[in-house]
């Protein structure tokens, strides 16, 4: 099993190192430099990978994204209609999308290129970075546009948070996790997970770190035992310099050890136990030796295992408060309150929040001219109609409400897959300036005792930061809202030599198209054309599959052969089978559809299939008619 430690930097995609208070105090400034290049989702700070949209070059320039400015330089972004304010130390720099024209700390300025959106996201020619005090040049040899500029060292280059702001904090802590620590002044909190078990620190040079780690650990530990826990924080290559138990102040005790690894750095792992927790503190340093580091290991000495609330020097920097927990998405400047066995799905496109049979997400996209609240749930609402049937659905009830400070519209749905096991679904719609705001919580109704009176917290607690949404995001229209779901497009297979005639809103999967088969998908089913090539006896390859097929389902409960016959499809003579599956297995009940049918040599598998929930007669009467439109080319 990997530790921690090295799945948390994993993630990051990069080695963090963190400074001490001492060194912090002495480095006002620090230098800076970052590598872009056109084509690229990566920027490099200080040799450290970050994440970002490709930049590319347009009329001679680069156009970068605004995160260069803002993740890279450490620019405050400000937000208004078409204008783009930047704000860095004592420069200020006002954008307009569209327009050449800008201003740099009130001098007007012409851009090599108009700052444009893009997917979303906005855009300016990179030596915008000039009028912010930074100089910019291209690095012949690697072809990377290269900006250096002198930051102040409490900025964060790669989007973190500085966390000496708070005046009147010397300490932090947590009061979920029962810990607290001497306040790192001038470092930037880089990390933390989404359960506030795992908090990271670091400086600008990447030479310091500074880790806090929490395990859940009710069984007593031994000296070994905790000793065996860091050693799943070590990364490849560390080597023991140094291995001690410390009997602390207070009675408290700790295992210590000492590493050293093949980048010039010194850490000192700290392990506790106490209240049912166990914590690794991890301070590290580039440093020529051990006794450099141990010079600047005095924070660790101010770890304690304890929270004492009634402390008014100490922060709380807790995720996790009593059953809840804070969640965020900056790019949408989202923050809701969740109970806290919920987690954050960070592969998703939009923000998606999960727990077992529940969970919830948010949805912006454009106002289209003229639209409004109630004729996007009429939208919505005939959507649900037309594919869920009536005995798998309950009507909707529609309320007004209030969500994020403006008025809006909260529609309740129910619904089941088998008709035994129902979900409950609440969809809040609201609009405000040119987007429109959709969050969709759903749950199992076996939870309701656990989340079905969430929707009200959810009211209370969700946030959405509108000035952040309008600078980040240009147009997003929502595609699948307005358009006709009765259009038809017609697809051709010059490879197998065939047509169909599907549903413009059918989703078309051919990554397989090689291997004879294409998929194509609707909401509730599917549709597949699978081909065997050049069989030496088609005819009976035919059969062997109908009766392959027929035979698998002899004598199961709950699967009803509801068609067997012989019929004329594409022309050709077929096999016609319509099976009814309602078994107790991973899918719902569903019914199935096929056609096998022999052509130039080939046998030809036409399926088609759909939840029985799903079965109403929007959805058979297109599936009939894609599946009737198939015809060959040759």
């Amino acid at each position: 099993m990997k530790s921690k430690i090295v799945s948390v930097l994993l993630i990051l995609s990069m080695i963090l190192a963190f400074s001490a208070p001492a060194y912090a105090e002495q480095a006002a400034e620090q230098k800076l430099e970052i590598r872009i290049k056109a084509g690229s989702t990566q920027m490099k700070v200080n040799g450290q990978a970050v994440k970002i949209t490709a930049p590319y070059a347009a009329n001679g320039t680069t156009m970068v994204p605004m995160a260069v400015f803002t993740k890279g330089l450490g620019a405050k972004l400000t937000p208004k209609d078409k204008q783009i304010t930047l704000v860095l130390g004592k420069h200020t720099v006002v954008l307009t999308t569209g327009s050449k024209s800008a201003t740099a700390d009130g001098k007007k300025l012409t851009l090599a290129a108009a700052p444009v959106v893009k997917s979303g996201l906005a855009f300016a020619p990179v030596k915008v970075a000039e009028s912010l005090g930074a100089k910019v040049k291209v690095d012949a040899s690697t072809k990377e546009t290269v900006i250096t500029a002198t930051v102040a060292a409490a900025g964060n280059a790669s989007g973190g948070s500085a966390i000496d702001s708070d005046a009147g904090k010397s300490k932090i802590g947590d009061s979920y996790y029962q810990w607290s620590i001497n306040y790192p002044t001038g470092l930037v909190q880089d990390f933390q997970s989404d359960e506030g078990d795992s908090l990271i620190f670091r400086d600008v040079k990447n030479e310091y770190y500074l880790g806090i780690f929490v395990e859940q650990a009710k069984d007593a530990l031994t000296s070994e035992d905790i000793r065996d826990k860091l050693y799943d924080y070590f990364d490849d290559g560390d080597k023991v310099v140094d291995k001690q138990t410390v009997n602390g102040s207070g009675g408290l005790s700790y295992e210590k050890m000492t590493t050293k690894n093949t980048d010039g750095f010194y850490y000192e792992f700290r392990g506790y136990q106490a209240n049912g927790n166990f914590y690794a503190v991890i301070f590290g340093k580039k440093a020529a030796s051990m006794s450099e580091l141990r010079r600047n290991t005095g924070i660790l000495d101010s770890f304690k295992p304890a929270y004492d609330k009634n402390d008014k020097t100490l922060k709380n920097v807790a995720k996790i408060l009593s059953d809840t927990k804070t969640l965020k998405n900056e790019d949408y400047g989202l923050s809701l309150t969740l109970p806290k066995e919920w987690s954050v799905d960070k592969e998703a496109s939009k923000p998606w929040f999960y727990t077992d049979d529940a969970y919830l997400y948010l949805d912006v996209s454009s106002l289209v001219q003229g639209d409004t609240v109630d004729a996007w749930i009429d939208r919505k609402m005939k959507r649900y109609e037309d594919y869920f049937a009536a005995a798998y659905r309950k009507a909707p009830e529609v309320s007004g409400v209030t969500w994020n400070g403006i008025p809006a519209k909260m529609v309740k749905l129910s619904y089941s897959q088998d008709t035994k096991t129902w979900w409950e679904e609440y969809e809040i719609f609201a609009v405000k300036g040119n987007y429109r705001y959709y969050t969709e919580f759903a749950y199992a109704e076996k939870k309701k005792p656990e989340y079905g009176a969430l929707i009200h917290s959810l009211l209370q607690s969700m946030k959405v930061d509108f000035k952040t949404v309008e600078g980040n995001f240009g147009n997003i229209p929502d595609e699948s809202d307005m358009q006709d779901y009765s259009a038809t497009v017609t697809k051709t297979n010059e490879e197998w030599d065939f047509g169909v005639t599907v549903p413009k809103h059918w989703s078309e999967d051919d990554s397989d198209s090689d291997e004879g088969i294409v998929n194509y998908y609707f909401p509730g089913g599917s549709m597949t054309v699978m081909v065997f090539e050049e069989m030496s006896d088609p005819q009976a390859i035919a059969e062997q599959i109908r009766k392959e097929a027929l035979k698998s389902l002899e004598n199961t409960e709950n699967v009803k052969i509801v068609e067997d016959t012989k019929v004329t499809f594409a022309g050709e003579s077929a096999i016609k089978l319509i099976v009814e599956d309602s078994r107790n297995q991973t899918r719902s009940p569903n019914l199935q559809l096929a056609y096998i049918l022999v052509h130039q040599g080939n046998v030809y598998l036409v399926e088609g299939d759909y939840n029985l929930a799903n079965a109403t007669d929007f959805v058979k009467n297109q599936l009939d008619a894609a599946l009737n439109s198939f015809k060959f080319t040759n």
